[in-house]
């Protein structure tokens, strides 16, 4: 059996790399299940309001839990593809070298707030162990855990750009 100081880093950073992709697939199939989870309830609420006598109250909560999960499970595969709305107000004007130092540093700053936020989050399942959501009687402490989700996958999303981003500038060759 290998100890960790006799694996090759190789090794390491593909396990990381595998993880990664893993990870982002299940995100990604977890939110196109958000996503037809949300198409569905409106289609019965809507359905049930013009063809059925009385219309399900669940489906509102439905949809609205899908919607908060499918952001949650999203912002990191939206980090990771550049989808993420920013104000580009001086970078263009920075050279390739200083655009990578800018990009290392919203990543990192946004990897450290996301873990720094995240710390807060479980209070606030506890809080949700006492409360139950009206139509589902679903506990609260399930959406709330969409907190938990979103600043997590923000924070590995992010910080994974500011490994590249610190890789790349330590690895960079002047042309």
């Amino acid at each position: 059996m290998m100890s960790h100081d006799t694996v090759p880093k190789h090794i390491i950073v593909r396990g990381a790399i595998r993880t990664m992709s893993a990870l982002d697939v299940a995100f990604k199939y977890f939110s196109i299940f958000c996503f037809v989870a949300i198409a569905l309830s409106v289609f019965i609420q809507v359905f049930s309001r013009f063809l059925l006598p009385s219309t399900p109250s669940w489906t509102e909560e439905v949809s609205r839990y899908c919607f908060i999960y499918l952001v949650a499970s999203a912002i990191g595969l939206a980090w990771r593809d550049g989808d993420i709305i920013s104000l580009d107000l001086y970078q263009h004007r920075l050279g390739p070298r200083g655009q990578s130092i800018h990009r290392l540093i919203m990543a990192t700053l946004t990897g450290v707030v996301s873990l720094a936020t995240l710390t807060t989050v479980f209070a606030l399942v506890q809080i949700g162990r006492f409360q139950s959501s009206p139509a589902l009687g679903l506990p609260m402490k399930y959406v709330y855990f969409a907190m938990f989700v979103l600043l997590a996958n923000l924070a590995l999303h992010s910080l994974r750009e500011a490994f590249r981003e610190g890789y790349s500038l330590v690895t960079w060759r002047a042309s």
